[in-house]
């Protein structure tokens, strides 16, 4: 590695750093305290509480979410090759965020169909949010969808991992008011539809399995350190 490419990676660990000490900063309150955390909640209501609780509830979470309408996300916009940072009305310009452009839901939030480019250049795109959606519980793992959110930003705009076929490419992510990636590719289906449909025969099964196998060992290759990451099929 020349030195040139020390310093730059050095610069571009750095402004990752920067944004996880931000939104450790901030922490998750800004995040939940979103009106749209009840209105594209399927079922707002905890299923213990009585009516009086829900009103409470409800009463004191429209409080703090007037309370954190003004908040600032302030933080440099982060550059990286074609890759960079959207405020949320670019991000409402891309993706609707209603029912009909649901893909599935996932272990920390939602997969949408999304739309980019311009005019006649408009293409389709995959948006992936990271929610904090009524009810709450006892959710433990909410701070750490701030660190995941890190994680896949980090992965998906480091250069030596984002040239592979197999890896979907990232295209822009936000951290205004909701923390989503945004990914120029075209949904066809998820794995799990793919793998229960019954022209789905083992010899293309056993090529997705090592199209998995070639791309994590390419990862390991590259010390490129995973934690959750989209695989494009290639069929």
């Amino acid at each position: 590695m020349t030195d040139v490419q020390m310093r730059d990676e050095e610069e571009k660990s750095g402004g990752f750093e920067v944004i996880r000490k931000k939104l450790e900063e901030w922490d998750i309150l800004p995040y939940q305290y979103q009106i749209f955390n009840k209105d594209e909640s399927p079922n707002w209501r905890h299923p213990l509480f009585t009516d009086r609780t829900a009103n409470e509830m409800l009463a004191c979470f429209y409080e703090l979410c007037n309370y954190y309408q003004s908040f600032k996300f302030s933080l440099e916009p982060m550059i990286v090759d074609e890759v960079k940072l959207c405020s949320y009305s670019e991000l409402q310009d891309i993706i609707d965020f209603k029912a009909e452009s649901l893909i599935q839901k996932n272990l920390s939030g939602r997969l949408f169909r999304g739309t980019i480019g311009d005019g006649s250049e408009k293409r389709p795109a995959i948006v992936k949010t990271w929610d904090f959606l009524l009810p709450w519980g006892d959710e433990p793992e909410h701070p750490q969808r701030l660190h995941k959110f890190c994680d896949e930003i980090e992965l998906f705009t480091d250069e030596r991992a984002n040239t592979h076929p197999n890896l979907l490419k990232l295209y822009r992510y936000c951290y205004e008011m909701r923390l989503a990636a945004v990914y120029d590719e075209k949904f066809t289906r998820v794995l799990s539809d793919v793998l229960l449909a019954d022209d789905f025969g083992w010899d293309d099964r056993i090529k997705v399995a090592t199209q998995l196998a070639d791309l994590l060992a390419w990862l390991h290759e590259k010390r490129v350190v995973v934690g959750y990451c989209f695989m494009h099929y290639d069929r």
